[in-house]
């Protein structure tokens, strides 16, 4: 769906590992001014958002998947899959956003949604390299 020229696509939440809720869709923002994705919650909850949130025009923020940029995990989250919930999404410019969204199990297809942390916005720090002996 589109509201305030954003477009929703595909949002849901898996129910991952350890009672953790972790968001999974992608939002487009069809504005020619910039929009920025401020937080999400779920059920009321503000969720822990991580990577990209910058909303240029046809510059989507990806939840999950191969091309991921971003990431919004709740701990803690206990609802169950086959449920749904209401997913409140906070713009700059665009003014909140909710859908009701279905939850989904860690199985078949979102199988690899984890809690993990995003790759591309974590600095890795150098690990320790092993020095050869003569």
């Amino acid at each position: 769906t589109t509201e305030n020229n954003i477009r929703v696509v595909n949002l849901l939440v898996v129910a991952a590992d350890g009672g953790t809720g972790v968001l999974v869709g992608t939002i487009v923002s069809a504005s020619d001014n910039e929009d920025a994705l401020l937080g999400v919650a779920i059920n009321g909850t503000v969720t822990q958002l991580t990577g990209k949130n910058t909303l240029p025009k046809n510059s989507p923020i990806i939840f999950e998947g191969p091309r991921a940029n971003a990431k919004a995990i709740l701990p803690g989250f206990g609802a169950q899959p086959g449920t749904h919930v209401r997913v409140t999404m906070f713009f700059a410019r665009a003014g909140e956003i909710t859908k009701d969204v279905i939850v989904r199990d860690n199985t078949y297809e979102y199988a690899g949604v984890t809690a993990g942390a995003i790759l591309a916005t974590t600095t890795a720090s150098p690990s320790p390299s092993a020095t050869a002996t003569k």
